[in-house]
């Protein structure tokens, strides 16, 4: 089933392909009593120690020492039943030494749209990353470093060894997928190398734009499309950044989806078909404004 790329309107880190069922796909619910118990816990299950060994085990404590970063306080939260914040910072408790940001929700969803033939999932058991920061505190801001939307501090280089412990969660509690809402191209192209769009579709424009744009710094590409400066050439409009739905595979039928020749059809075509580049000029003149701060 090919499906033809159509302008969308949504609000960011919103589902847009699939529709949020439910939170109670994971058990029963907790009682007050039994939600307390499990308010230092994240998602529940993982104690520090087990969260600090996850660390260890992927290389995270190792390469965070190499950077001066040796005295680690780990803090583990509950936003809801569901939801929980893991904070690395160094030294002190405080906004300006943290390292480490990391919010994952338990959720299970079901598809808006069926883009192949074969893939029809009444739900999916997903992992979701509300929101991540790798932040490098010490770091600065260079000409080979640039900075890029959304960046406070440079990054710290870990989203590699990051992904290895969202999969150990992921795997170890039966998700068919880890999920992210990518809010900028950089992140998306970043993820891209691990992750893929739900929407084959979406997949065929992100694949076009890094082809297209690929000549160019991802720090100017990715500042340029958060200021509107994307220019589709194949529908000869500006194009907003859409960001949907990206997923790490971990059922095996997911992953036959993202590899299924029906999925990598409609992603090849729609890479085809679209043509993108950016208004240099427009970036420049936004810029010097100073609406690259604003964001």
């Amino acid at each position: 089933m090919e499906e033809e790329p159509r302008p969308r309107r949504r609000g960011k880190k919103f589902p847009v392909y699939m529709e949020e069922i439910s939170n109670l796909s994971m058990g029963e619910v907790l009682s007050p009593g039994q939600q307390r118990y499990h308010e230092g816990l994240l998602l529940g299950r993982y104690t520090e120690g087990d969260v600090i060994a996850m660390f260890k085990d992927t290389g995270i404590v190792s390469r965070l020492r190499t950077k001066g970063y040796d005295k680690l306080l780990f803090s583990i939260g509950r936003d809801d039943q569901f939801t929980s914040r893991l904070f690395v910072n160094f030294d002190r408790d405080s906004k300006d030494t943290r390292l480490i940001e990391l919010v994952i929700k338990e959720a299970s969803f079901r598809p808006r749209e069926v883009f192949v033939k074969g893939f029809e999932w009444e739900s999916l058991s997903m992992l979701k990353i509300e929101w991540l920061a790798l932040q490098d505190i010490k770091g600065k801001f260079s000409e080979k470093r640039p900075r890029l939307p959304g960046q406070i501090y440079p990054g710290l280089g870990l989203l590699r060894n990051i992904q290895q412990v969202l999969y150990r969660i992921a795997s170890s509690t039966g998700k068919d997928a880890i999920m992210d809402v990518p809010e900028y191209y950089h992140s998306a192209f970043i993820y891209s190398h691990l992750y893929s769009f739900y929407s084959p579709v979406d997949e065929g424009r992100l694949k076009a734009m890094i082809r297209d744009l690929g000549g160019h710094r991802l720090s100017d590409v990715s500042f340029a499309v958060s200021l509107g400066c994307l220019f589709n050439e194949s529908i000869g409009s500006y194009e907003p950044w859409l960001p949907s739905e990206q997923i790490y595979p971990i059922s095996s039928s997911v992953k036959a989806y993202v590899e299924s020749k029906g999925y990598k059809k409609i992603q090849d075509n729609t890479a085809r078909k679209m043509r993108y580049s950016i208004d240099w000029a427009m970036y420049r003149e936004r810029s010097e404004k100073g609406d690259t701060d604003e964001i």
